[in-house]
């Protein structure tokens, strides 16, 4: 019974953070001649998945984000030296504030990128769960269990549901970030 219990539990969860795949949708409710639906991925979905890309953007980013540092640095000295009220110390603050400007953006893109990566290996998590917590209940049900064993399975409940909590606020802070972008 506590397997069942159990399958339960995940097909409520897995309903409520978004995570309905196979593992959890009974194959018989499944018409076999139903047309097959195609996913639609948005952005964030894709940039979770290219691993190689991400990592190439942040150094990208971060390569940009010291550059304009001390590009900024060489204004800044600059405008010191100008007389103060010149034109020449309105184009230097002009160019300052352009160069401040990109670098905000650059580090909201960042950001979103940072928080990608915590999903990724959030994501990793919740599969390694999971897998953990098929192990555990693949033990049949007329089979008793020890006290040891229910709560290790306990734990590992918490902690999927811990980390589809974890995801589902990094998934919302993300838009957040979209957003300010």
């Amino acid at each position: 019974m506590r397997s069942a219990e159990l399958k339960e539990s995940l097909q409520l969860m897995a309903k409520q953070y978004g995570y309905m795949g196979t593992d959890f949708e009974s194959q018989s409710s499944q018409d076999a001649l139903s047309t097959p639906s195609k996913k639609f991925s948005s952005q964030w979905e894709k940039d979770v998945d290219d691993v190689q890309g991400t990592a190439q953007e942040l150094v990208r980013i971060d390569e940009r984000i010291s550059d304009i540092t001390a590009q900024a640095d060489v204004i800044q000295n600059k405008i010191r030296e100008t007389e103060v009220g010149s034109s020449e110390e309105e184009q230097l603050t002009n160019s300052y504030l352009q160069l401040t400007n990109e670098r905000n953006t650059l580090v909201h893109r960042q950001e979103y990128y940072n928080i990608i990566e915590t999903i990724r290996q959030t994501t990793s998590e919740i599969d390694d769960l999971r897998r953990r917590i098929d192990e555990v209940t693949q033990i049949a049900d007329d089979i008793p269990r020890s006290n040891e064993t229910k709560t290790a399975t306990d734990r590992l409940m918490e902690d999927l549901s811990d980390a589809m909590k974890m995801k589902s606020n990094l998934v919302q802070k993300l838009f957040a970030t979209e957003e300010e972008m």
